[in-house]
């Protein structure tokens, strides 16, 4: 609860998230008087920043798994191509 100050807040209520009913913005005075439009704006940028640091852990978990899927599969791969090259090689 703010006491005494008239601030400038925007809410959002629909986070999308079940843990978080809702986000609140304290705009700061200096910057009261831009448009709705360009305050929204400000406050996706900041929302989508902060998903991307929470998911940046999960994403370099998924980039190591399809790197080791890569690696499995070529060096199958070449196992086989040596096979293959063994026996042309003995026929």
């Amino acid at each position: 609860m703010v006491k005494g100050v008239n601030k400038n807040i925007i809410e959002i209520n629909d986070t999308g998230s079940e843990i978080f009913e809702r986000i609140v913005f304290y705009v700061s005075p200096s910057f009261c008087n831009l448009s709705a439009k360009r305050l929204l704006k400000e406050t996706d940028k900041f929302v989508f920043l902060c998903k991307n640091q929470v998911n940046s852990g999960k994403k370099s978990l998924r980039r190591r798994r399809i790197i080791r899927r890569r690696v499995f599969l070529l060096s199958i791969a070449l196992g086989i191509a040596g096979v293959v090259a063994l026996l042309i090689a003995l026929l």
